[in-house]
């Protein structure tokens, strides 16, 4: 313990043992004065404003503490009597005191809420711009083929492997012939599947066709009568020539057929008809067996 501490020690006994009113200590630096008579009005005098956490703090230091704290504070809510009152007389204190804090605190909480909307919308912008970057280079590839394989179609030979399948209309410019199973502007090694019509402005030429015709896909099944299988014979069998190469060729005129087989004859498009020889073929047959019927009653 240093001398003046010792000595300081020894003062403030004194003062305290002998009733004095008022004590001052001095040093090189500064002088302190302890004055009054009682703990109730006992006071220090000379302090110096504190600067380290165990300096002793003046009136001045704690009134100007309490000054800021207060000035920071809701102009509503800045003295402990404002506060009292408010926490007694507001069933709803707690909404009193946020809302009385939020408004004291307004331009704090604007800038933490506009930082933070800041930073939401720097992190949207971001994911969305990398999203539609992928989207657009998603798009962009998938164009880029489509219509690649849509120029090589028409203009070229490609080549696809595995099973393909197209939305809406393709049409190709290519006119190569077709003279086998291997030429023409599309060829298939496989097989074809259609599920609607298919319509052909040349010849056709296959090993067999077959017609669907099982007795489960039919109902109302009756034998063909005599009559129907008569009208065979108001039909007027034709040669002719094409019109669009001049190729000759033998069949039915379809408004003439229209008129004895209606049901044989159909619009094939907005100008023209034609014959399905299909529907013909059980009207033949049952003439064919009338006719040998009548030959076996001859006999």
């Amino acid at each position: 313990m240093s001398v003046l501490t010792s000595q300081l020690t020894k003062q403030v006994l004194d003062f305290k043992n002998n009733g004095a009113t008022e004590l001052k200590l001095a040093s090189s630096s500064s002088a302190l004065t302890l004055s009054g008579v009682s703990d109730a009005d006992c006071k220090i005098s000379g302090l110096a404003q504190p600067t380290a956490n165990t300096d002793a703090a003046n009136k001045v230091y704690v009134d100007t503490q309490i000054s800021n704290l207060i000035d920071g504070s809701n102009v509503n809510l800045d003295t402990l009597s404002e506060l009292a009152q408010a926490i007694n007389n507001d069933a709803n204190a707690f909404t009193t005191l946020t809302q009385g804090y939020v408004n004291g605190d307004a331009a704090t909480l604007a800038s933490a809420q506009s930082y933070t909307d800041t930073a939401e919308a720097d992190a949207i912008s971001t994911s969305n711009n990398y999203t539609d970057t992928r989207e657009v280079a998603i798009t962009t590839a998938y164009t880029n083929f489509v219509q690649t394989a849509q120029t090589d179609l028409e203009t070229g030979n490609t080549s696809f492997s595995g099973n393909k399948t197209y939305s809406g209309t393709h049409t190709s410019t290519n006119t190569t012939a077709s003279t086998s199973t291997t030429t023409g502007c599309m060829t298939l090694a496989g097989g074809l599947g259609v599920a609607g019509s298919v319509y052909v402005g040349g010849d056709q030429y296959a090993t067999s066709y077959t017609s669907t015709s099982d007795r489960r896909l039919k109902k109302n099944i009756e034998d063909i009568c005599e009559e129907e299988a008569d009208k065979i014979l108001k039909l007027r069998p034709v040669n002719f020539n094409w019109k669009k190469n001049n190729i000759s060729s033998c069949g039915l005129i379809a408004q003439e057929c229209e008129q004895v087989f209606p049901n044989a004859v159909s619009a094939i498009d907005e100008q023209h008809y034609g014959v399905n020889y299909q529907y013909l073929i059980p009207l033949l047959i049952k003439k064919l067996q009338m006719m040998q019927d009548k030959i076996n009653d001859l006999c």
